[in-house]
This record gives structure tokens, C-alpha cells and sequence, in this order.
């Protein structure tokens, strides 16, 4: 019996945190960024966003006729729109007043194809307030932590420091032809963009007569206003430094690279580390962690589609039969491994420079299943070596994360039980549980369905849907993207960073 539910509908099962594991690392790691997100890629956004905001209040409150103004939300958002596609324009045609033309980041590139072909071809862009509106939503919380702007209903307020930087591109502004197009639908020539283009490019701040903005803006992430970001600032200055020492060191990396290269560092030498090495450290372990259990929860859902459904116990004799103990597995266990070996010569085995370096995340998620459970495994248990080795020395969060406690619960019970054995043991009570558990949990919230397979008795039917095992992306990439907006950082197109000269 084949079932596929939901098969082909995207916007209902998704890549999601689907066993309820990559919430930790995440929500680790944006405590040490300062509420930068994932797609909140590019810094001037940060010092630009609350001038769009003061200046559009005091544009509303000007063209009232009694002095007071009701916020308009669909008039915002397409002043915000018109805004965006300023910015991106500005950023594009960068190359011809002394910038790089960099529109990595930039918000609205999927969006403006239409305008960007026009304006190609014909030199003119005419903004449109349909289109774009994600600046606010993107970068209202960094903008927040760095006391640029006051959440608030409806819309944020904007702080003293957000007022300052409202004077300081007020005052660059005057007589801009650009803000006409802004605030209503309006063809903009290309002369316009390369005259007044460098206020508003992502990139601009490199340009003399920003220096001002750029000021601003470097003490906006470096020193707070208030008392109670204290300590949001010193997580994110202390990462910042950490972060810098390392590309000091290891100058045209990645930021995975540097990421890396800590954790090597950490389990090689653990004495004597800063508190922000040992954060980002940890914060690539929980990393390692919900890796390994997305290969055993990937490998489980692509047998149960390959088979129609199956038992836990029918699997792991399937992954026994089917298992190739390949040359990339000898070299890491310095012998030919297989499904019957007990766990305790597994550990022994196992070699210490395994997952020191940067794992190949795609060459192992992309293995049979058999062989991609057993890389699970391997993980797991080379995270719980270095887990264990660094606690010794300083406090984890990560050794009281009830699933962590669970699977070392499961591996000190087991090391007499062979791999198949174990195997079974972390699939039953680690994996299918909370992979339904949170699936229920978050259908019974209303979210979206992640569900990938369900219990029918003892057996367990797919979805239909695989499971792509990986890793989060950094928010610590964005950071370094901010840091060289600001001229800290150089950028190579390939996102490695070095120091500025």
C-alpha cells in the first residue's frame, strides 16, 4: 500500500525544524547576534530603516491639514516598496560611482526582475508601491537590539539613536530627486541614481560624504544607549572579537571555515579559552548534534518510501543487508565496519580527527541509508567525545538538553549491544517520537504540516515527502556582511572576509 499525503503541495510541508532539534542552535546562536537573522544580510538597512520611518511621519504630518495624521498601513508599505527599489537601483549602478555594484542581500532582488530589464535597457526605472515591502519585517528586530527603533503597535517607534540618524541623512538629502519617487510612483533616470545613489546604496557607506552615517552606525553596534542591552551588547562585541582575532589569523575564509576552525582549536587545546570561543564552540556542537539525527530521521523516511511502510525492527534488518562498509567509513574506523559491531570497539575505533574539520554536509546526507544512518551514528557519538572533553573545563547548556540527556542515556546502556542494536534504540525513542511529537504539536498550533511519516499499528507509512538532512545557515555570516558594509571587513564574492587595511 503506497500512501503519499500531500505530495507536490510546497507551501504545506516544507524544510522545517521537523524533530524539533535545530531550535536549540538557533536560538543559541541569536543571542550572540544581536536579533540579525538569517535574511537580515545587509547593514545600512539598520541606520536607514528608521530615517524611512521618521521621515514618513513627518511627511504625513505636514501634508494634514490640522497638524495630525492617522497611520495609513497600505501607504507605509508602499512608500517601503518604492523605498526598496531605491535602495536596490542605487546599489545595482554602484559600479559606476566607485562601489563594487554588490546586491547580495539586498532586499527585492527576486522581485524587481521586470524593473531591473526596463532599466537595462532603457536607463529608467519607474518605482512601483506593489512591489517589495520586507524591510520593515526583515530588519525591525536588529534594528530594535541595536536601539535604532521601539517596537510598538503599529508600527515601531524610533528611539533617539533612530532620530540621529533621521538628522544625519535628513540633512544629506536635501533637494534629492530620488525621495520624490519614494513617496508616489515616478520614473527615475539613471543620472539621478549615479548623483544621489551613494546615499542610499548598500554599499555606500565607503564614500566620504556617508562617513557621518557610517559613525553612527558603528557605535550603533559597538555601545549601548541604555542599560538594559547591556548585556545583548556585550555578547555581540565579545562575539565580534572573537570573530575578528579569527580572521586576523585566518584571513579569505568563510565564515563555516572560521566557525571550524574554533571548534578544532577547542577540542585540541581546551584550556584557557574566552567565553566567546567556547559559546560558538558549543553553539557548532548542538550544529553537529541535530545533523546526526536528521541522518537517522532521513535515512528511516527514505526506506519507509522505498518500501511502502515498515517496522523499526524491519529496517534496521534491511540497513544490515544492505550496508556497505565503504572506503570512507574504513579510513574514519581504521577497519571494516559492520552492522554487528558492538559499540564499545565503534568508540574505540573511531578516529579523533573525525568531524574536527568541517564536515562534507552534502556527501554524507547524500548516501544510501544504510551507510547515512551509520554516519548518524559516528556523529553522534564523536559530539558526545567533545561534549563531554570541553564540560570538564566549562559549563554547557548543552549537557542538560533533554535530548541530549536521552541519547546519552541510550549509548551508555548500549555499549556491550551491537550497532544494529543501538541503531534501533535511538530510532524508537529519539527519533520517531519526536519527530511526531513535534509534527503533531505544531499541526495542533496551526502551523505548517512537517509531518514525513505516520504510525498505522506497528507500522510506519510515508508521506510521500523526503527529509533533507543538513545543518542551519549562520546567522554569523550576516554579521561579518554588516561589519563590512561598514568598511571593517573586506568581502570577496565567494563570502570570504579579511581584515581592512
Amino acid at each position: 500500500m503506497d500512501i503519499f499525503w500531500n505530495t507536490g503541495e510546497k507551501d504545506l510541508i516544507k524544510g522545517l525544524d521537523i524533530l524539533g532539534f535545530r531550535r536549540f542552535d538557533q536560538n543559541f546562536e541569536r543571542d550572540y547576534v544581536a536579533g540579525i537573522t538569517t535574511i537580515s544580510i545587509r547593514g545600512r538597512y539598520l541606520s536607514m530603516l528608521p530615517w524611512i520611518i521618521a521621515d514618513y511621519y513627518k511627511h504625513e504630518l505636514k501634508i494634514a491639514t490640522d497638524g495630525q495624521a492617522e497611520f495609513q498601513k497600505e501607504e507605509f508599505y508602499a512608500v517601503l516598496r518604492r523605498f526598496e527599489q531605491i535602495v536596490y537601483f542605487s546599489t545595482l549602478s554602484g559600479s559606476e560611482f566607485g562601489e563594487d555594484g554588490n546586491t547580495y542581500g539586498a532586499l527585492g532582488s527576486d522581485l524587481f526582475s521586470d524593473l531591473r530589464a526596463e532599466f537595462l535597457e532603457s536607463g529608467v526605472i519607474n518605482t512601483d508601491g506593489t512591489i517589495g515591502g520586507d524591510s520593515y519585517p526583515t530588519y525591525l528586530r536588529p534594528s530594535s537590539q541595536f536601539e535604532f527603533l521601539a517596537p510598538s503597535s503599529p508600527i515601531a517607534k524610533v528611539t533617539p539613536r533612530g532620530t540621529e540618524a533621521y538628522k544625519v541623512r535628513h540633512k544629506q538629502l536635501r533637494g534629492c530627486p530620488l525621495m520624490h519617487a519614494i513617496y508616489e510612483d515616478r520614473t527615475v533616470n539613471k543620472q539621478a541614481l549615479l548623483e544621489w545613489g551613494k546615499y542610499f546604496s548598500l554599499n555606500g557607506l565607503i564614500h566620504p560624504e556617508c562617513s557621518e552615517e557610517r559613525t553612527l552606525l558603528l557605535e550603533a553596534i559597538s555601545q549601548p544607549v541604555t542599560e538594559e542591552n547591556f548585556e545583548i551588547y556585550e555578547r555581540f562585541v565579545g562575539t565580534t572579537s572573537w570573530v575578528l582575532d579569527l580572521i586576523h589569523l585566518y584571513p579569505n575564509h568563510t565564515v563555516s571555515d572560521l566557525i571550524s576552525q574554533n571548534y578544532s582549536q577547542t577540542i585540541a587545546a581546551p584550556e584557557g579559552k574566552a567565553e566567546w570561543a567556547i559559546a560558538w564552540f558549543e553553539y557548532d556542537l548542538m550544529r553537529h548534534f541535530h545533523f546526526s539525527t536528521e541522518l537517522f530521521l532521513s535515512a528511516f523516511t527514505d526506506s519507509l518510501i522505498e518500501t511502502g511502510g515498515s517496522d523499526a525492527e524491519s529496517v534496521l534488518l534491511m540497513w544490515d543487508q544492505e550496508f556497505t562498509s565503504n572506503a570512507d567509513l574504513n579510513e574514519i574506523v581504521g577497519s571494516k565496519l559492520t552492522y554487528s559491531m558492538a559499540i564499545t570497539e565503534l568508540n574505540k575505533s573511531i578516529s579523533s580527527e573525525f568531524m574536527r574539520e568541517q564536515a562534507p554536509i552534502s556527501k554524507i546526507a547524500s548516501q544510501p541509508p544504510a551507510e547515512r544512518a551509520v554516519y548518524g551514528l559516528l556523529i553522534l557519538l564523536v559530539a558526545l567525545d567533545h561534549e563531554e572533553k570541553v564540560s570538564n573545563q566549562y559549563k554547557l547548556m548543552t549537557s542538560s538538553l533533554p535530548h541530549i540527556l536521552e541519547i546519552k542515556s541510550i549509548i551508555s546502556k548500549s555499549h556491550k549491544n551491537t550497532i544494529r542494536n543501538c541503531m534501533k534504540t535511538i530510532l524508537q525513542k529519539i527519533i520517531i517520537e519526536s519527530h511526531l511529537t513535534t509534527s503533531w504539536r505544531k499541526m495542533g498550533q496551526g502551523m505548517q504540516c512537517s509531518v514525513r511519516f505516520f504510525p498505522e499499528g506497528s507500522t510506519f507509512r510515508a508521506t510521500g515527502t523526503r527529509v533533507n538532512a543538513g545543518q542551519s545557515g549562520t546567522r554569523l555570516e550576516n554579521v561579518l556582511h554588516l561589519m563590512a558594509d561598514t568598511g571593517l571587513l573586506n568581502r570577496t564574492s565567494d563570502k570570504k572576509f579579511s581584515i581592512t587595511n
